[in-house]
């Protein structure tokens, strides 16, 4: 259907979508990929109490209003909830009054699209969006902001010697002048 770096054959935008709860607030990690390839990745701090089926739902609406206001028409959409799979599927029988208000904005949304498939996958083929939820997690107390990810890719030991040896070359350089009242150059006196 689609290869890991590049677009998809079909012109279809894909999404994963996945959310986590605990007894304040809601994460969701959403990852979509337009027909070319490209990637928009979203991690979402919910700021209310919600059930972990209710994030997931959350997760999937956030997605496909992501999705519209893109100009996206084809969309395949994959969570790891169950749940919200088999219940768009019709296969799981909505039961509370909640799911089915989240179950219903769903199929209003996907009037937007021309198709628009809902699929689960196994947590494994998820993980990308899983680590943005946990990401939003992990910003416990932080308001909403921009925050740079910087990701290094060398140990930050090769800079210390660097830093090191200009350090020392400052050091030797002042003691040579009160000592000599002369500035050493290119390391000489």
């Amino acid at each position: 259907m689609s290869n890991q770096e590049g677009g998809n054959d079909q012109g279809k935008w894909l999404h994963h979508v996945d959310g986590s709860s605990n007894s304040t607030q809601g994460e969701q990690g959403l990852v979509l990929r337009d027909p070319e390839g490209i990637k928009f990745e979203v991690a979402v701090k919910l700021n209310f109490i919600v059930t972990n089926n209710e994030v997931e739902y959350e997760a999937v609406i956030a997605r496909m209003n992501l999705a519209m206001q893109l100009g996206a028409k084809d969309v395949v959409a994959h969570t790891n909830s169950q749940l919200v799979a088999q219940q768009f599927g019709r296969t799981y029988e909505v039961k509370e009054t909640s799911m089915f208000r989240y179950l219903q904005k769903v199929r209003d949304l996907q009037l937007a699209f021309e198709n628009f498939e809902l699929h689960q996958v196994p947590r494994k083929e998820n993980e990308r969006a899983d680590a943005l939820s946990k990401f939003a997690s992990a910003t416990s107390g932080i308001k909403s902001r921009k925050i740079t990810l910087l990701v290094s890719e060398h140990p930050k030991k090769r800079d210390f010697h660097i830093i090191k040896s200009l350090e020392m070359l400052w050091k030797t350089n002042v003691s040579c002048y009160l000592t000599f009242r002369h500035l050493m150059t290119n390391g000489k006196p």
